[in-house]
């Protein structure tokens, strides 16, 4: 009888702190998208997005979070995820990069 609540304990812990799929726009996935996220402890943890545009993130649950979206021809992202907002899946919607053109 014992044995049912250890395993819903271990599948429990197993979980990513931090996972969801990154989009364009237009809503289409973004594969290879770097995803940093920065606990108030300061370390920082790295996920790559799939071929899917999903990433997950395994980490320990402190507080809240930072998380840093980067991808070629995207701005840079940043938003903050709340505890409330662990354990689900977030979607990240990133904007194109303003081109930036010198005249001379």
């Amino acid at each position: 009888m014992t044995v049912i609540p250890v395993l819903l304990l271990t599948f429990a812990i197993a979980a990513p702190a931090l996972s969801g799929v990154v989009r364009d726009p237009s809503g289409a996935v973004v594969a290879g998208a770097s995803v940093v996220a920065k606990p108030a402890s300061g370390a920082e943890h790295l996920a790559l997005t799939g071929p899917d545009g999903r990433f997950a993130v395994d980490m320990p649950v402190e507080g809240d979070v930072s998380v840093i979206v980067r991808a070629g021809g995207f701005a840079e992202k940043t938003l903050r995820v709340g505890n409330g907002d662990r354990g689900r899946d977030i979607e990240i919607v990133l904007e194109p990069a303003m081109l930036l053109e010198a005249v001379t």
